[in-house]
């Protein structure tokens, strides 16, 4: 096994993984803020998940002038980018901000490319998703903003699940020093090796 440091990795490999993971702005309050997403193979073509942090401030406001631009790469947007259609959070998330329900689907709009509109699928391809799975071991990518990264690159970080250390969900997690700006991002079960 590959052993990752906690404080992250600048992700290299390209590949499926570095299209469909993404970087999302937005303003929230009056502020813009980033984090991270990724596309969801879905019916429609159009789907990004996220945290719901990212799009809505639990029990207060919604974000506006949400984008998503997959294959963020310093300041490069290869595949263009694609503004937000429609939030989706749980009740739970919405009404008392449980973190347990920090998750958002986002349908986004088409974007331009070579004078076609063109579904984010379509574009950059779509990502299996699952629930309710406990996998022993995951990696988790985004685009961490605060010192000592720059918001620029993807990044990950891999290692052992978890329960969470300070109480505030059922949910387990990833020990990963990755700052704000990386949530929202793609985690994935490693497999084990035969």
């Amino acid at each position: 096994d590959v052993v990752v440091p906690a404080h992250g990795e600048e992700h290299l490999a390209g590949g499926a993984i570095a299209r469909t993971t993404g970087k999302v702005f937005f303003t929230m309050g009056g502020h813009d803020y980033v984090c991270s997403g990724s596309t969801v193979a879905s019916a429609n073509s159009d789907v990004v998940v996220t945290a719901a942090h990212c799009v809505k401030n639990g029990t207060g406001g919604w974000a506006t002038n949400w984008t998503f631009v997959p294959g963020y790469a310093n300041g490069k947007q290869p595949y263009g980018s694609f503004s937000a259609s429609r939030f989706y959070v749980a009740s739970q998330w919405s009404s008392k901000a449980d973190n347990d329900y920090d998750v958002a689907f986002v349908k986004v709009n088409p974007a331009r490319q070579d004078g076609a509109k063109v579904p984010v699928v379509d574009a950059v391809g779509g990502q299996g998703i699952s629930f309710g799975s406990a996998p022993a071991r995951v990696t988790a990518f985004g685009y961490p903003a605060d010192a000592p990264y720059s918001g620029d690159r993807l990044y990950y970080c891999s290692g052992k699940v978890s329960p969470d250390p300070y109480h505030e969900t059922d949910d387990s997690g990833l020990r990963c020093a990755m700052t704000a700006g990386s949530s929202g991002g793609r985690a994935e079960p490693v497999q084990p090796r035969a």
